[in-house]
């Protein structure tokens, strides 16, 4: 993909039309590492059931990695009760 957003994944066989590292990212990326306000950070797996990454806080949720990043930066650690 010289100089192209245009290509072919191989990982779910499907024409993309963005830059491979994004599609990678959005799509194939299984976690990701979130920071919060408070300086306390979390590994969030992407759900298998929408594809997304969820917030602790159940307010957020976003398919790129970028976009959970920046949300878990407003707020300190949501408290979860152990179940």
């Amino acid at each position: 993909m010289s100089g192209s957003n245009t290509g072919f994944c191989t990982k779910c066989n499907t024409t993309i039309n963005v830059i491979q590292k994004y599609h990678d990212s959005t799509h194939h990326q299984a976690q990701v590492q979130i920071t919060f306000k408070d300086s306390q950070f979390e590994s969030i797996q992407r759900s298998e059931h929408d594809n997304q990454f969820h917030c602790p806080c159940g307010n957020y949720q976003s398919p790129n990695p970028t976009g959970i990043r920046k949300h878990a930066k407003i707020h300190p650690k949501p408290i979860t009760l152990e179940r």
